[in-house]
């Protein structure tokens, strides 16, 4: 149950085949389109579905204009390492717009960065489209980060939350 909207939700399970454990979302229908690696735009309703995992659990928001209009949580039963600090800045309407952009891309790259695969036989496209996707989240990554701590210097939360950031990452990168 939606407590927020006050309406019925429903949960399936796909039978993917993905390697590693895996939690995502499936919208259907012809106006769905991926907007990064953990959100999905929903063009015809202005909306906005994405997910992250913190420490407890996988949340889901919807936000609709830019507002959040839905947050449905599923709990692991078990602490799991967040993924990124996405999580953080969801339900913060504190946190500007540029901080809140990079962060979902910086963490779209940092995913991606950890997890390049070998090249597999059985889908020799896998590596190019991942690395595609690496250039695509981290270029100017590095230049992006230092231009929003020199923005903001004076703010002790935002400077705080950039600084979980490796910085220097495009360096380490040979693609």
């Amino acid at each position: 149950m939606d407590l927020l909207n006050e309406s019925d939700m429903h949960i399936y399970g796909l039978d993917i085949q993905y390697t590693a454990p895996f939690i995502g979302i499936a919208v259907v229908g012809k106006n769905a389109t991926e907007n990064g690696v953990s959100a999905v735009e929903i063009k015809d309703q202005a909306t906005t579905i994405s997910t992250c995992l913190s420490q407890e659990g996988v949340h889901l928001f919807s936000r609709k204009n830019g507002s959040l209009n839905g947050h449905l949580y599923l709990s692991l039963g078990y602490d799991a390492e967040p993924t990124s600090n996405s999580c953080e800045t969801e339900n913060a309407e504190s946190v500007p717009t540029d901080v809140s952009g990079y962060i979902k891309n910086r963490d779209n790259c940092d995913s991606l960065r950890g997890d390049i695969p070998e090249r597999d036989p059985a889908d020799p496209d896998n590596l190019s489209r991942v690395i595609s996707d690496i250039n695509k989240y981290c270029k100017g990554t590095d230049q992006k980060l230092k231009q929003l701590k020199e923005k903001y210097s004076g703010n002790e939360s935002i400077v705080k939350l950039l600084s979980t950031y490796e910085e220097n990452i495009e360096a380490d990168m040979s693609f």
